[in-house]
C-alpha cells in the first residue's frame, strides 16, 4: 500500500511540474543610446542592428500583425538596441551591429554564415563515405538616403537569404539504405522600401521570415543615423 501511495504521490508531481517560462519582453526603459555606441565621425553614419526575432516578439515589441504586414517603420525609441536585447535574452539572434559611414548618402553590407550538412553517401551499404556540403545564408543590401524637409528618406534595397530550421532529415534509400541525410531549405526575399526618420529616430525594415522549430523568425535590419 506504502508503494501505490508513493507511486501515486510522484505521479503528480510530475503532472504538476511548470512549464518554462517565456522570457520578458524588455521594452527599453530608461534606454540611453550614447551610451550603446560609439562616437560618431564627422561623416554620416548609420548604426545598423540585423537581428532576428521570433514572431510572438516582433508582434507585440513592433506592431508586426502578419506576414503580409512587410511596411517598414520608425520608432521614436531606440528599438534596434532594444531588439538586440530581447535576441540576446530568448527572443531569437542577434546576427550583427556595425556602423557605416554614408559616402555620397550611400552604402553597400553584406553577412553572411554558412552551415555544414550531411548530404548523401557515397558507395555502397558496406563500404560508404560520407559527404558534406556548406549551404550559406546571408543578407546583401544598399541602403541610400538623401535629405528632405525636417529629416532624411531611407531607402533600403535588400536580398535576404534566411535558412528553415530544423533542417529536414531523411533516411536513404538503396543502394546504400538505412544512412541518415540532411536536406536544408532557404526561404529568400528581395525588398526595397523607403522610411522617412527625424532626428532621433530609428527605422525598422522587414528583410525575410523562415520558420524556426515551432514558431517564425522575422529577420529585420534597423537604421538609426548620427552625425552631419
Amino acid at each position: 500500500m506504502r508503494w501505490i501511495l508513493l507511486l501515486a504521490l510522484l505521479a503528480g508531481c510530475a503532472t504538476q511540474r511548470p512549464e518554462p517560462a517565456t522570457p520578458p519582453i524588455w521594452t527599453g526603459e530608461g534606454i540611453e543610446y550614447e551610451l550603446t555606441r560609439q562616437e560618431p565621425a564627422a561623416v554620416l553614419t548609420a548604426d545598423l542592428t540585423l537581428v532576428e526575432l521570433d514572431e510572438a516578439c516582433a508582434k507585440s515589441l513592433l506592431g508586426i500583425e502578419d506576414h503580409t504586414d512587410i511596411a517598414p517603420r520608425s520608432f521614436k525609441q531606440p528599438m534596434g538596441e532594444i531588439a538586440a536585447v530581447n535576441a540576446m535574452e530568448g527572443h531569437g539572434e542577434l546576427l550583427a551591429r556595425p556602423s557605416l559611414a554614408l559616402a555620397g548618402g550611400d552604402v553597400s553590407y553584406e553577412f553572411s554564415r554558412e552551415h555544414l550538412y550531411l548530404r548523401e553517401w557515397s558507395g555502397d551499404t558496406r563500404n560508404s563515405s560520407p559527404l558534406f556540403e556548406t549551404i550559406t545564408e546571408g543578407v546583401v543590401c544598399t541602403l541610400k538616403v538623401a535629405e528632405v524637409n525636417g529629416g532624411r528618406n531611407v531607402t533600403l534595397e535588400s536580398v535576404s537569404a534566411q535558412m528553415n530550421r530544423p533542417i529536414t532529415r531523411f533516411i536513404e534509400t538503396p543502394p546504400i539504405q538505412g544512412h541518415p541525410v540532411n536536406v536544408p531549405e532557404i526561404s529568400a526575399a528581395e525588398r526595397v522600401a523607403t522610411e522617412t526618420l527625424r532626428p532621433g529616430e530609428t527605422a525598422m525594415f522587414q528583410l525575410s521570415r523562415a520558420s524556426y522549430e515551432d514558431t517564425t523568425r522575422i529577420r529585420l535590419l534597423f537604421v538609426r543615423l548620427r552625425g552631419s
